[in-house]
């Protein structure tokens, strides 16, 4: 038999490292989700859910991290395990649909685990390895704190958020990611998909403001899933008078926080304070009216 052609080879795409730790916080996320106890069917829906949007994303990043994006290991991670998903009360055994569930599930992270202890015996595409000290030099200089994702015609009451927190928690520019507000916008030349992702997994508040609009919004729904695959730090902001009923796919058991409310938003704000470990959160009077003006705002952004 021939051998296959050189230029055939599967090559890993990505930096080693990278690869490795994302592949690690992948297998934390699945360990994290499989702790959950499941008794009602309602339980079994939900973890059936969480369960897929995981194992996609991870289908997806083996399909991109990879010369060829039908590669051996992303059909050996599809392949080891099925999981139906269905829970018979009437025809079926929930309680075995449940140890499938389980089985499924550590099977995947098994795969995962494997495939982090032969990273280093992967073929690297040669023209990212020059690139593995800027990779790391880019990580260890990222200041985001807050990231913020929004719709671009939500502007305003973007802008008037960075403003609010900057003042009530004393934060510099810096630390805050906000991709259509001047000051806050992603550096010239960055590579805008992988920058976001970076960016979103090392933040340590990630805020979705959602609006009638942005729930529309390809890369509002790009960053939401991204935050919520990675476990970020998810604060749902509700912007405009819709309300709850915005909360839709895997953020609709996070508890959102309606900025139509003056208390709520208050709240917030003491919450991302704590998240950051800051102790030089100002009083309310100094920020006051900004929130007056926040709630207006989101009031009349029908």
């Amino acid at each position: 038999m021939a051998k296959k052609p050189i230029t055939d080879r599967i090559e890993l795409t990505k930096d080693p490292e990278q690869f490795k730790s994302t592949l690690t916080e992948r297998i934390a996320k699945g360990n994290e989700l499989l702790k959950k106890d499941i008794r009602t069917e309602n339980e079994f829906e939900e973890a059936s859910s969480q369960f897929r949007k995981w194992d996609k994303y991870n289908s997806e990043f083996l399909k991109s991290s990879f010369s060829a994006s039908s590669n051996e290991y992303k059909k050996e991670y599809d392949n080891c395990a099925t999981f139906v998903g269905t829970f018979d009360l009437l025809n079926g055994n929930p309680r075995s649909e449940v140890d499938n569930y389980i089985e499924s599930f550590r099977t995947k992270i098994n795969n995962l685990e494997s495939l982090v202890e032969i990273t280093e015996l992967l073929t690297i595409q040669q023209d990212i390895a020059p690139l593995k000290p800027q990779l790391f030099a880019a990580k260890q200089m990222s200041d985001i704190e807050i990231f913020i994702s929004h719709n671009s015609k939500d502007k305003k009451i973007a802008d008037l958020l960075i403003i609010t927190l900057r003042t009530a928690l004393n934060l510099p520019t810096k630390s805050i990611r906000c991709t259509s507000v001047d000051g806050y916008k992603l550096p010239i030349g960055a590579q805008t998909d992988e920058t976001l992702r970076d960016e979103i997994r090392e933040s340590k508040v990630f805020l979705g403001l959602l609006s009638a609009e942005s729930i529309k919004s390809h890369y509002v729904l790009f960053e939401l899933g991204a935050a919520w695959g990675l476990g970020a730090s998810l604060f749902p902001i509700l912007i405009d008078p819709t309300g709850y009923d915005l909360l839709k796919g895997p953020i609709t058991g996070v508890n959102a926080a309606n900025f139509c409310n003056e208390e709520q938003i208050v709240q917030t704000i003491e919450e991302i304070g704590k998240k950051l470990g800051t102790s030089s959160v100002e009083s309310y009077t100094s920020y006051s009216s900004l929130v007056k003006q926040l709630v207006k705002l989101c009031q009349e952004n029908a």
